[in-house]
């Protein structure tokens, strides 16, 4: 029986700017053949927030317990055991920076992708991103959950400002912010010659998907393509730690259950653990159908942190949350350079303090309608 063959480069970099590195990373190769047809090869990359360490903490606690929860899971579905894998990740984030008050606040955003025969299965929370190189094209297989990828999607951004949007770095679901996270799945068919990157915003945010390709299409070596797209990022700036996996498979097998048994290496190094048809879907057990989901803000700076801000959803409703806000501060400004008219008015004689009071008052019921809405 033949088997799903995997080459697997990884890497993080601090970056130029950050003191300590809030990402972190793991793999799995399986050499075992029953575990490798039961449970295929899995990536994973976390992307920290909190500052003080505490991002980094937050990322070490996603990409262990993925790591082992998955390969632990009764449930031979990838997707059901991603799930079940991240959603016990976040339950000891939260846990863990509830009882620590150093780690309040603490979060990490994921991206997962499970190797099985010959497909494919990602899952994510977050910003943190998933790309496939196929025939020579690239194509992103996850959405970032953040607050310009959903202007995007309502019309309201144009997609080539999202990534220099000043509110690129607001997301919209991280782990470890609230008891319950919702993970989003895909599906996709997997073939030999695909080259799968997973990457951080440290790297996706600073260098475009132009050059991702052709970095990837010119380096055919793993750990090669790894080195030169982090060298990328950090020449650019590296304002932002920078993670990536680059997966190049070289052989599909069809499903199916070996009879042999083995053991398979697993290295560990400091932020790491180491080693066509599509289906996209909301994976929601076992989060509650009407669990809201907190926003988080990524702030630029040295460490991370986050906090409520407007959804997509009052986004589209109100218009940019900016512009909404100059606009009451203007119409306020106005109400009270006429309320001083008004006053002055009053002191000269009461016929001109009438006529402003009459044009101040539209003024003043559009004040309040701002403040109810």
């Amino acid at each position: 029986m033949g088997r799903t063959r995997v080459r697997v480069g990884a890497a993080t970099d601090v970056g130029r700017t950050r003191s300590h590195n809030e990402d972190n990373y793991g793999l799995r190769v399986p050499d075992d053949l029953e575990i490798a047809a039961r449970k295929g090869s899995l990536l994973v990359v976390c992307d920290g927030m909190g500052g003080h360490a505490a991002g980094e903490v937050a990322s070490q606690i996603a990409v262990e317990t993925i790591l082992t929860t998955y390969y632990d899971a009764a449930s031979e579905d990838p997707a059901d055991a991603l799930v079940q894998a991240i959603q016990l990740a976040n339950a000891k984030i939260f846990e863990q920076a509830s009882q620590r008050p150093d780690q309040r606040g603490m979060g990490t955003t994921c991206v997962a992708v499970v190797i099985r025969g010959d497909e494919l299965t990602i899952a994510h929370a977050g910003d943190s991103r998933a790309y496939l190189l196929r025939d020579g094209a690239l194509t992103r297989l996850t959405r970032d959950h953040s607050l310009v990828e959903e202007w995007v999607a309502k019309g309201m951004l144009p997609a080539d400002q999202a990534d220099q949007h000043p509110m690129a770095n607001v997301i919209t679901r991280a782990l470890g912010h609230a008891p319950e996270v919702q993970v989003e799945i895909r599906r996709e068919a997997a073939q030999a010659g695909d080259v799968l990157m997973l990457c951080s915003d440290g790297l996706s945010g600073r260098i475009g998907e132009d050059v991702m390709r052709t970095t990837l299409l010119e380096l055919g070596n793993p750990d090669q393509a790894v080195a030169a797209l982090i060298a990328l990022a950090n020449d650019s700036g590296g304002p932002d730690n920078i993670s990536v996996i680059v997966a190049q498979i070289e052989e599909t097998a069809p499903l199916a259950s070996p009879s042999s048994n083995g053991s398979e290496p697993e290295t560990t190094q400091p932020n790491a653990k180491r080693l066509d048809q599509t289906e996209r879907l909301e994976a929601t057990r076992p989060v509650s159908s009407t669990a809201t989901i907190p926003t988080v803000r990524i702030t630029e700076g040295e460490g991370k942190a986050w906090g409520p801000v407007p959804t997509a959803e009052e986004a589209g409703a109100r218009g940019p949350m900016v512009r909404g806000c100059y606009i009451a501060a203007a119409t306020v400004l106005l109400a009270l350079m006429v309320l001083a008219l008004v006053i002055a008015s009053a002191l000269m004689g009461w016929i001109p303090a009438l006529r402003l009071v009459d044009v101040a008052a539209p003024l003043w019921s559009l004040v309040a309608l701002r403040s109810i809405l």
